[in-house]
C-alpha cells in the first residue's frame, strides 16, 4: 500500500475540523475589528443633534446612535479638519470619546464670538474657518418658526407658507430681539419639547449666523423680492428683480449700517437673473461665518464676504425679513436654521497654540459638550514619596470622589488616574498639585473616523430616521 493510499485512510476528526473552523473565524473577526471596521454607541448627548445619544428618562425611551468606525484608512492618509473622529479620553485612556476635529497641528485657533478662527501660529493673520458646504447643512439647526413671523396687515402664515396680497414684509423673530442659541435647535420635531431645558447655556448667546430657504413665486406686479439677515447693527439685504422691474435690474447685495453710509456697499450680481410672473424659485440666503450667500434654484448668485459682529452688537438684534415691494408674492416651506454657536465661557479655554501631531476637538453639541475647551487634569503627590504623582480627569464631584474614612482616621479620596485605574487615598497622606489644562489630543490615540449610523434605522415613538452618513 503506498503511502498516498495510508494518508487517504485515516481516521476523520470533525470536532478537530469544526475547532480550526471557528478558530479561525475568530482570529479573522478579531483583526477585522481591531485593524478595519468598529462599531461604537453613542453614549451621550455631545455631538447631538449630529449625533444622538439621549436618554429620556420621563418617558422611558432614547436615541443611543451606533456608528460604524474606519480603523483602516487612518494607517495611509492624514486626518482633515470637521471629522468626526473616536479617540481615546487623554484624561482617561481607559474611555472613548467621539468629537469633530477642528484645529489642525501646528497652527493657533480661537473662539471669537460663536465662530472658530485659525492662523498658521506666530503673528499671522487670524481668518474665520469656512466649513465645506456638506459640514454646514450639517451644523445648521432648523429654528421653530410656527406663529413666530411678525406679518404685515395683508400678509399671513399658514403650515410654513407666508403669503403677501400686496407689498410688505415678514419679520422673524416676533418675540424676542435675537435668534439665540437654543439648546433644542436643530432636534427632530416630536424631540424638541422633551429636550427643552437641558443645556447648560441654553438661550444665553444672540446668534447671527443664520440660513433661510424657501420656494418664491412673485406676483405679476412685484418689482422686487428681499431678503434681509440683520446681524447686530448691520442688514445683509439681498435684492432680486421681480416680474414689473425694470429691463435692467440687477441682483443686489446691500450691506446696510445704521450707523454709516450705505452708498459703497452695494454688491451687483454679474449675472442677469430675475423672477418670472407664474414661476416658482427655490432660493437660499446665509450668513455664515462672515460670508454671505444667495443661492437660486442650486446656484451661487451672489457672494460677499462681511466684517465679524461684536458680540454685544448681536444683542441690538438679529433675525430675518422676507419682503416685496410693487406686489405681493407667497413664499412657501420657509425654513430658518442657524449655525452653531461655539461657547467659550469664562471656565472654558478659546485660544490654543496646538502642538505637532495634536488636535483640537469640539463637540457640536457646544452647549453640553466636555471637550478641548475645558479638559483639565488635577493631581495628587504622595507625601511619603514626593517622587510618586498621580494624574487624573477633574471631573467636580465625580472624581475625586470624597468620602467620611470608616475608622475615623479623616477623608477618603476615590480617584481615577489617566489610564482608569482608581486608586483609594487617605487624603491627609497625599499633597494637592492643584489643576493643569491638557487640551489637545494626540494622533496616536485617535481610533478611527465615523463613517456612517447603522443603528437604529427608525425610531417609530419620535417619528426619527438614524440611518446616515456621518458628515
Amino acid at each position: 500500500m503506498s503511502g498516498t493510499d495510508k494518508k487517504a485512510e485515516r481516521p476523520s476528526r470533525p470536532w478537530r475540523d469544526n475547532l480550526e473552523a471557528i478558530t479561525v473565524s475568530v482570529i479573522i473577526i478579531v483583526l477585522f475589528k481591531y485593524f478595519t471596521l468598529e462599531a461604537y454607541k453613542i453614549p451621550t448627548g455631545s455631538m447631538q443633534p449630529t449625533l444622538m445619544g439621549w436618554t429620556d428618562k420621563e418617558n422611558g425611551g432614547g436615541i443611543f446612535d451606533r456608528v460604524l468606525v474606519d480603523k483602516l484608512s487612518p494607517h495611509y492618509t492624514d486626518y482633515d479638519r470637521y471629522e468626526i473622529v473616536v479617540f481615546k479620553y487623554p484624561l482617561n485612556t481607559s474611555m472613548s470619546f467621539i468629537k469633530r476635529i477642528l484645529g489642525m497641528p501646528g497652527e493657533h485657533l480661537e473662539i471669537r464670538n460663536g465662530d472658530v478662527w485659525r492662523s498658521d501660529g506666530g503673528n499671522a493673520p487670524l481668518e474665520v474657518l469656512h466649513a465645506p458646504r456638506r459640514i454646514q447643512d450639517t451644523q445648521f439647526k432648523k429654528l421653530r418658526t410656527a406663529n413666530e413671523w411678525k406679518l404685515d396687515r395683508t400678509w399671513v402664515e399658514t403650515d410654513g407658507t407666508i403669503v403677501g396680497d400686496g407689498p410688505g414684509q415678514a419679520r422673524f423673530p416676533r418675540r424676542s430681539q435675537s435668534v439665540r442659541d437654543h439648546f433644542s435647535d436643530g432636534y427632530p420635531g416630536l424631540m424638541v419639547d422633551r429636550v427643552k431645558g437641558i443645556g447648560k447655556e441654553s438661550a444665553t448667546n444672540a446668534v447671527g449666523d443664520l440660513r433661510v430657504t424657501c420656494d418664491v413665486e412673485p406676483a405679476a406686479n412685484c418689482d422686487v423680492v428681499r431678503v434681509s439677515i440683520q446681524e447686530g447693527r448691520r442688514t445683509y439685504v439681498l435684492e432680486i428683480p421681480g416680474p414689473a422691474a425694470a429691463a435692467d435690474a440687477k441682483v443686489k447685495g446691500i450691506i446696510a449700517d445704521d450707523r454709516s453710509d450705505t452708498a459703497d456697499l452695494t454688491r451687483v450680481a454679474e449675472s442677469d437673473v430675475r423672477f418670472e410672473a407664474g414661476s416658482s424659485y427655490a432660493i437660499l440666503v446665509q450668513n455664515i461665518n462672515d460670508r454671505v450667500t444667495l443661492e437660486i434654484d442650486g446656484d451661487v448668485v451672489l457672494e460677499f464676504d462681511v466684517a465679524a459682529c461684536p458680540q454685544d452688537e448681536l444683542r441690538v438684534r438679529s433675525g430675518i425679513e422676507l419682503a416685496t415691494s410693487g406686489g405681493g408674492g407667497e413664499f412657501q416651506d420657509v425654513e430658518v436654521s442657524r449655525d452653531i454657536y461655539y461657547t467659550a465661557s469664562s471656565r472654558q479655554q478659546s485660544s490654543w497654540d496646538i502642538p505637532e501631531d495634536c488636535y483640537v476637538m469640539l463637540g457640536d453639541n457646544t452647549q453640553d459638550s466636555s471637550d478641548s475647551r475645558d479638559w483639565t487634569l488635577v493631581g495628587y503627590r504622595m507625601k511619603s514619596d514626593p517622587s510618586i504623582e498621580i494624574w487624573g480627569n477633574q471631573r467636580g464631584s465625580e472624581n475625586p470622589v470624597r468620602t467620611a474614612g470608616a475608622d475615623g482616621s479623616g477623608p477618603m479620596l476615590y480617584f481615577r488616574d489617566q489610564l482608569g485605574e482608581l486608586h483609594v487615598l487617605r487624603e491627609r497622606e497625599v499633597e494637592s498639585l492643584g489643576t493643569k489644562p491638557s487640551r489637545f489630543v494626540h494622533r496616536s490615540l485617535i481610533r478611527g473616523r465615523a463613517i456612517v449610523v447603522v443603528w437604529p434605522p427608525y425610531v417609530p415613538s419620535l417619528e426619527v430616521s438614524r440611518l446616515q452618513w456621518v458628515r
